[in-house]
């Protein structure tokens, strides 16, 4: 196992117009001893680089990376003592699976006896016992990508990277898969660090999630606690599946009461936000906002305020999943998502009030993005 250090990494790309592309742009982390880290953003957003600066498959521009406190900016790959899993798993096709496993052994000169140890351990913790004598064309997507992962443990490494090793599996295998890793990291105890853009491999896999946009690191932390308590409107709106809903317009005070003038719209998102809350909100008034809920606390159906009016929202569409519904409203140009629970009706083109209970409700800055508020007191749309 191994500490992780990265201060003020910094890579530049020229794209294939000339122009300068920060992939890695001024970052610092800290991966502790064992912990399993997921590195999640949208595509380009520079995770990959990052997990290849580690790796020394890049060079690094400016700053340094450094594995249990030693230095490695100069060091080749082979010398960094971590191993890499790719996306596209990398097997030689004409190598069985014992041989994938034990051939970055031989160049580290390990007796065949103790290879062979390795091999067979870590084919039993995989369940490859029965596919040693296969060749990858012979196996499945999944198989595959856990023969890649045992050519990973036979080295026994202090870091293991993961470069979204499951997104070319079907979502079943994605989820076997996924709880694989999970046993696996309990087992080993490793320091592992992994690359997705998927939210859920994200939320259920890491310990602590750094989330990355435009070669920058936006917030580290628990999933929990970057779910609950994003730091801006980009990560309230990219992590969740559906992400927060987010209604940008310009706040007006009344009294007791936020109004927000949503843009192309005559409608306005009415808030009982309180004495206090308004007094907070003051500095905001006539500034571009963002209104953010989830789509879990939406409530339908439900009259709201002593004069029982309500946001009568208009269903454009309602995924049924199985466990639950889907449901994406419209209403004067605006549009959100709700969760429902099966057995309801729901039919495209039917009209419901909505309610967003008060403590739900967080207010963005419309020009930084950043969180303004995180907890109201009561709220009608």
């Amino acid at each position: 196992m191994a500490t992780v250090s990265l201060h003020n990494v910094s890579k530049k790309f020229r794209d294939p117009r000339g122009r300068e592309v920060r992939a890695a742009d001024n970052v610092s982390l800290e991966v502790p001893e064992g912990e399993f880290l997921v590195l999640v953003g949208p595509s380009g957003c520079g995770k990959s680089t990052l997990l290849r600066l580690i790796a020394g498959l890049e060079t690094v521009d400016n700053g340094t990376v450094a594995i249990n406190d030693r230095v490695v900016n100069d060091f080749p790959p082979a010398d960094r003592d971590v191993a890499m899993v790719f996306q596209n798993y990398a097997l030689f096709p004409h190598l069985t699976v014992y041989e994938n496993m034990a051939f970055g052994l031989q160049f580290r000169k390990i007796a065949s006896r103790e290879a062979k140890q390795r091999v067979q351990a870590a084919a039993e913790l995989l369940k490859l016992e029965e596919l040693l004598d296969r060749k990858p064309i012979a196996l499945s997507g999944g198989q595959r990508q856990r023969v890649a992962l045992g050519r990973a443990i036979v080295r026994e490494p202090k870091v293991f990277l993961l470069d979204e090793p499951l997104s070319n599996l079907d979502a079943q295998l994605r989820a076997e898969t996924r709880a694989e890793l999970a046993r696996l990291h309990r087992r080993l105890g490793a320091t592992m660090i992994l690359v997705t853009h998927d939210q859920t491999e994200a939320m259920t896999l890491g310990q602590r999630l750094c989330v990355m946009n435009g070669g920058k690191v936006v917030q580290i932390g628990t999933p929990l606690e970057i779910y609950q308590q994003p730091k801006n409107a980009f990560v309230a709106g990219f992590l969740g599946s559906p992400g927060m809903n987010l209604i940008r317009g310009i706040v007006h005070a009344g009294g007791k009461e936020l109004l927000v003038a949503m843009k192309g719209s005559e409608e306005r998102l009415r808030v009982d936000i309180g004495s206090e809350l308004a007094n907070r909100m003051i500095p905001y008034v006539g500034k571009d906002m963002i209104i953010g809920f989830r789509p879990e606390h939406v409530r339908l159906g439900e009259s709201i305020g002593t004069d029982g009016q309500a946001w009568e929202s208009v269903l454009d569409l309602c995924e049924p999943l199985g466990h639950e519904n889907l449901l994406h409203f419209s209403r004067m140009g605006v549009n959100f998502t709700a969760r429902a629970p099966v057995g309801g009706l729901f039919a495209p083109g039917m009209t419901l009030p909505v309610r967003i209970p008060a403590d739900r409700l967080m207010v963005f800055d419309g020009v930084t993005g950043d969180v303004k508020v995180e907890q109201t007191t009561g709220v009608t749309v």
